[in-house]
């Protein structure tokens, strides 16, 4: 019977010290929530080489990123990831259409990419980093779509894959037309 009482005490005393605890750690979440999107990033990587395979292309070709035109989309993808699986027809949609998307897959072979895009029916321009990319500009979650400003510079992030209201939102702040 003591030993109940003693535990209902200390939890009467516990809860509110968590919840003291949880108050704190708000500012520090609104804190970067109100961060700008905007991320030092090393020039070193605009001269990069990437791979890119054209439709119907076996073997890919080589560009430094820093050639692509730029403002752009670019958004990081793999074939094992379900979300990035998902979005990837719009993003193909779109791409097509003439927006300026670039569709890079992290870390897969030529022959993973083409076996995906041609299961899928999916006929456009895709890059291949070996992961320097992914680094440089920070991401450690697929799929992640950056929003590139003519200089390079990430101006927005979006982590998790995009539907179409949100793809149109980034291509606006793109000022982006086909």
């Amino acid at each position: 019977m003591a030993l109940a009482l003693l535990r209902r005490e200390a939890l009467r005393l516990l809860w509110p010290a968590l919840a003291a605890f949880a108050l704190a750690l708000v500012p520090l979440g609104l804190q970067n929530l109100s961060r700008p999107a905007q991320r030092e990033v090393s020039p070193g990587y605009l001269g990069q080489a990437v791979l890119y395979l054209e439709p119907g292309q076996t073997r890919p070709g080589e560009v430094r990123f820093g050639e692509l035109p730029r403002p752009m989309l670019l958004n990081f993808w793999a074939t094992w990831c379900p979300p990035c699986r998902a979005e990837m027809p719009l993003l193909a949609e779109y791409q097509e259409k003439g927006y300026p998307i670039v569709l890079l897959n992290v870390g897969e072979s030529t022959s993973a990419v083409q076996a995906f895009m041609g299961h899928n029916g999916l006929s456009v321009r895709v890059f291949l980093d070996p992961g320097g990319l992914q680094r440089a500009f920070g991401v450690s979650g697929l799929p992640t779509t950056l929003l590139l400003d003519a200089e390079g510079k990430v101006e927005a992030r979006h982590l998790g894959p995009v539907n179409r209201a949100q793809l149109e939102a980034l291509l606006r702040r793109l000022h982006a037309s086909p």
